[in-house]
């Protein structure tokens, strides 16, 4: 009798040890250097990955366009909702249907799981995709980086549709190097992960088009002084340098409430933060920029490698900005 139960016990242990070993975790992209993976806890969890499978399995045909808009929510309001709902509603008008959406930081002000959870409520009537970079009011929480990472994934990751090469980065003002740990001072744009891992992706790049999107651009000399926000001056000039080796096509941001593209060593940078936040003015400026609510549309031709974009301002249905196209 002794010897059934040792033998009951023993099974019982090697099951549990097998159960354990067999709850592996799926994951959205690995970091360089065999560093530490972000990981889900369940499959198909995180929005992000959702939204990645469901742009990979779209086709591409000659050319596929995207859209991107920023600022929609950087604290909660509902005037900035009616907003980001009204372009939202353009997106949906637009033919052919764009592969997915990109809203570049701080759509989630405040940085609560509820924000998180009422920005999905938004998007849920969007018939396409939509992908997120995290923004500094998205973190305002004490909880944000670990909220963003339980519900949309990876702080920072990348994919690839047709010809091209998505990099999605952690870039704001209030970033860290690492997000649990406290440090002295917070860091106004990139750190040397965000680097690191960039260079890593383009390194191994080996699709024609490379697009970079993130909250923050850079400050180029103060360029949005007197603006609402302005552009990190933390690891720019590092920054740069990689987009210029690597010879980087775009270079998506938001945060500074307005509308601008600027060239820089064949790299065309574009400021899209009109997707909701009240503006301080309104003004047109074509063709590099202006105040006004607004999303853009980017289309990326397949067999060249060119790229066009065209502006579209909140109330203008389909009809691109006068002025404004690139």
């Amino acid at each position: 009798m002794k010897s059934l139960i040792n033998s009951l016990i023993i099974f019982v242990l090697f099951t549990c040890i097998a159960t354990t070993k067999s709850q592996t975790s799926s994951v959205l992209h690995s970091p360089p250097n065999n560093k530490k993976v972000e990981t889900m806890k369940q499959p198909n969890q995180c929005k992000n990955e959702e939204a990645i499978g469901r742009i990979r399995a779209t086709p591409v045909g000659d050319s596929f366009s995207f859209t991107i808009i920023g600022d929609t929510a950087p604290y909660a309001s509902q005037e900035y909702d009616s907003v980001f709902s009204g372009l939202m509603a353009q997106m949906e008008q637009l033919e052919p249907k764009p592969a997915f959406m990109a809203a570049l930081g701080d759509f989630a002000g405040g940085g609560s799981a509820q924000q998180y959870d009422h920005y999905q409520t938004l998007v849920s009537k969007l018939s396409i995709p939509n992908i997120t970079a995290i923004g500094n009011h998205d973190r305002d929480d004490l909880s944000g980086w670990q909220t963003y990472r339980n519900i949309r994934g990876p702080l920072n990751y990348e994919f690839a549709f047709g010809n091209t090469r998505f990099i999605v980065l952690k870039c704001h003002w209030g970033n860290r190097i690492n997000p649990n740990e406290k440090q002295t001072q917070d860091i106004d744009g990139l750190t040397e992960t965000e680097l690191e891992f960039l260079e890593d992706c383009l390194q191994r790049n080996t699709h024609e088009v490379k697009v970079i999107m993130m909250h923050s651009p850079p400050s180029f000399n103060n360029r949005f002084a007197g603006r609402i926000g302005d552009g990190f001056p933390d690891l720019e000039s590092d920054f740069l340098a990689l987009v210029d080796k690597y010879d980087v096509n775009l270079v998506l941001a938001a945060h500074v409430i307005c509308y601008d593209r600027y060239e820089y060593n064949g790299t065309t940078f574009v400021t899209s933060a009109g997707g909701g936040y009240e503006l301080d003015g309104e003004f047109e400026n074509p063709p590099y920029d202006g105040h006004f609510h607004h999303f853009v549309e980017i289309t990326i031709d397949q067999s060249t490698g060119a790229f066009t974009g065209r502006v579209i301002k909140h109330g203008d249905g389909t009809t691109s900005l006068s002025g404004f196209s690139f």
